[in-house]
């Protein structure tokens, strides 16, 4: 077992190299200053491993895990799966890196490292499993089953009522299912407990601003907007939906203002005849 174990991370050390060196998409919803400590609690305690059970986990190694779950408390995707992939680089038996690793992978797409850590998962796990329930979900959400996918995320809730991840992803199948009023209701417990988890922010402010929406129901998204903007302002996603909501809210000097700043594709300088790069 001992040294099957350690295959398996050595397979996710070389998929997790891979996956540093490609480009992370933007993801649709989530696919997201400071908080209090209890945000940053692990989604759960470590597992050991049968290959390191030995391996006390070092202080470098509980900062970057508690790194990584700030990351996801905040909904900063991109930082928390490189932040995941670098754990998992260096071969650390982290079952939450392991998680987010698998999460990534499934929102990617990538069926080879989603399988990998799918089966790590599954070696590794408590039960009833937690990271692999949910990237079976979010599978499900992929495959455009969002009840199939509702139906998964609600077992997590029967032993986490409260777990922020099951219901942001709860949300966003009954976005699916085109249920808008308990998509929000879904988003909002999620803020109850990561109050700065930016992509529930910004499904709310899309969702109170869709169809016929009123003034005021504008201005009350972009506040929204403009806060996840705030959490995490390298998601070019959000200041997407900025500029359109101040477009719709006839605001289009701040709105062309955002696409020059955020949105305008950059020209790199290219150096002259007889000059260095």
């Amino acid at each position: 077992m001992k040294g099957v174990t350690t295959c398996r991370l050595g397979v996710l050390a070389a998929l997790a190299s891979i996956y540093l060196a490609s480009p992370f998409p933007v993801l649709a919803a989530v696919i997201p200053q400071e908080s209090s400590s209890a945000s940053f609690l692990p989604a759960l305690p470590p597992v050991p491993d049968a290959a390191s059970t030995s391996d006390a986990p070092s202080e470098a190694d509980i900062a970057a895990n508690l790194q990584l779950i700030q990351s996801l408390s905040r909904g900063l995707w991109t930082t928390a799966c490189d932040q995941a992939a670098g754990i998992l680089g260096r071969q650390r038996p982290d079952i939450d890196a392991l998680g987010v690793f698998a999460i990534c992978a499934a929102l990617r797409s990538d069926e080879k490292s989603t399988s990998a850590s799918l089966d790590a998962l599954k070696a590794r796990e408590a039960i009833p499993p937690y990271y692999a329930t949910l990237v079976e979900g979010i599978l499900q959400l992929q495959k455009k089953a969002p009840e199939e996918a509702q139906a998964i995320f609600s077992r997590i809730r029967e032993q986490r009522a409260s777990d922020p991840l099951a219901l942001y992803f709860i949300g966003e199948a009954h976005h699916a299912q085109k249920r808008s009023a308990e998509a929000i209701a879904a988003f909002e417990r999620t803020l109850e407990t990561w109050p700065e988890y930016a992509p529930a922010i910004a499904a709310i402010a899309r969702l109170k601003a869709g169809g016929a929406s009123t003034p005021e129901a504008l201005q009350s998204a972009i506040s929204l907007t403009e806060r996840a903007t705030r959490i995490d302002p390298a998601n070019l996603g959000y200041w997407r939906q900025l500029a359109d909501l101040c477009e719709r809210a006839g605001d289009t000097g701040r709105a062309n203002a955002i696409r020059l700043q955020w949105l305008r594709p950059r020209i790199v300088p290219q150096p002259g005849p007889g000059q260095k790069p």
